[in-house]
């Protein structure tokens, strides 16, 4: 899992686990990569290819209105807690409550 930007830098990945901001999934998976934006935004100003990709990636998205898909605000909501609530997503973590 890669995470990138600022934040990234200072995050205690088994906490981040603990309180179910992310997936209960091995730590040597979880990879921050920095400041990914500004790096994209280096390449485009420096390469034609690249802003050709830009500009065919924004031609191609679709905006899509959740909060119209049936069940979309029930998912959003119970993904809002911190620490989460379905523990049987976070398997390690129910463990070391043992």
């Amino acid at each position: 899992m890669y995470f990138y930007g600022g934040i990234g830098s200072g995050i205690n990945m088994r906490n981040a686990v603990v309180i179910g901001m992310f997936p209960d999934i091995e730590l040597d998976k979880f990879h921050y990569i920095g400041n990914s934006s500004l790096t994209g935004a280096y390449c485009m100003t420096l390469s034609d290819a690249a802003e050709e990709k830009v500009h065919e990636l924004s031609h191609n998205m679709t905006y899509m209105e959740l909060s119209t898909e049936p069940g979309y605000m029930d998912e959003f909501v119970a993904a809002c807690f911190l620490p989460h609530t379905d523990t049987s997503l976070f398997p390690s973590v129910k463990q070391e409550e043992i």
